[in-house]
């Protein structure tokens, strides 16, 4: 990506995310030090897409893992309504509750008295989970379809103007000019400099499959309705 010959570590860069459950485990060759910066402040993150619509807002507070992902919320009336795993006796100006869910319970204490509590109705009461991850899925989707077409064809596409556009132009400038600096000034930085790029990642929910005739010619198909294009790629004179 940054078309800099340096005697530096390498890895084994999975394409999808390995943290992804069912994933397949396909990697190419990467730099280490640039896999585990979009790793730690972008792709993980994003792998939390994959707990959406699968839990219950309920469920994700009663799961240890989703509710560490998501620190899910507890509004009455509109307002916020601190909470805590309540290990033990909670204090006289607390209260108590024990959720329960079809997937076990988790006893809280809500920082809210009883009388007070006890006096509003339940139809008030609401559990908001909510994690923006635009700018995650943006980025990771960015550099999984780069090492995609790397896997797919090697330094042919990596040398090609539209390899180093990607590798170079989006993804290895932004790590040099940002790699040193602490996690909430990255992600500032990365807001204003991924913004241009933003159209190049869209969501699709049609079932789209990448085949490879060779390694020149590349056909993307609906799986339902067929070709939805071709793109080759010529050797260099």
């Amino acid at each position: 990506m940054l078309f800099k010959d340096e005697d530096v570590d390498l890895c084994e860069a999975h394409i999808i995310n390995k943290a992804f459950r069912d994933s397949p485990k396909n990697w190419t060759v990467q730099r280490k030090d640039i896999d585990n910066f979009y790793g730690a402040h972008f792709e993980s993150d994003f792998v939390d897409i994959q707990y959406v619509g699968k839990l219950s807002p309920e469920q994700m507070v009663v799961d240890k893992h989703t509710a560490s992902k998501f620190r899910p919320e507890i509004y009455c009336e509109g307002e916020r309504v601190d909470y805590y795993p309540a290990r033990g006796p909670i204090p006289k100006n607390h209260t108590g509750l024990a959720l329960e869910t079809d997937i076990g319970t988790v006893n809280l204490g809500l920082k809210i008295s009883t009388d007070t509590a006890g006096s509003l109705p339940l139809n008030s009461w609401q559990i908001v989970v909510e994690k923006d991850l635009r700018l995650a899925a943006l980025v990771t989707l960015i550099k999984s379809a780069y090492l995609t077409l790397f896997e797919l064809l090697g330094y042919r596409y990596a040398l090609s103007a539209s390899g180093r556009f990607v590798g170079k132009t989006i993804l290895g400038e932004f790590f040099e000019n940002a790699h040193s600096l602490p996690r909430q000034d990255v992600l500032t930085k990365a807001l204003a400099h991924f913004q241009e790029f933003r159209n190049l990642v869209r969501p699709e929910e049609r079932s789209i499959r990448l085949y490879r005739a060779d390694r020149k010619l590349m056909i993307l198909r609906d799986i339902a309705t067929g070709p939805l294009g071709v793109r080759s790629f010529c050797p260099r004179p």
